[in-house]
């Protein structure tokens, strides 16, 4: 008797994208400049990086009327199977 065996593999790579978003943020918590900083940005896709940018000039944070402005970095993970 002979058995033939099929084995089927499948394999699965995960791969993570960042993207750094660089902001500038007023005395309101307002994102009033936004950015894609090269430095920490691992792709080019273009939908990504315009997505970190939607969702940057989006975010509000907590308002300080002590300083005109203050800047940061915002990064965006993208996982993708």
């Amino acid at each position: 008797v002979v058995l033939d065996v099929v084995v089927s593999v499948v394999v699965v790579e995960v791969v993570v994208l960042d993207v750094v978003v660089s902001v500038v943020v007023d005395s309101a918590g307002n994102v009033v400049e936004a950015y894609i900083r090269a430095q920490g940005t691992t792709t080019s896709d273009t939908n990504l990086r315009n997505n970190a940018l939607s969702a940057a000039r989006k975010t509000k944070f907590k308002p300080d009327p002590t300083r005109m402005t203050q800047s940061g970095t915002i990064s965006y993970k993208y996982t993708v199977k």
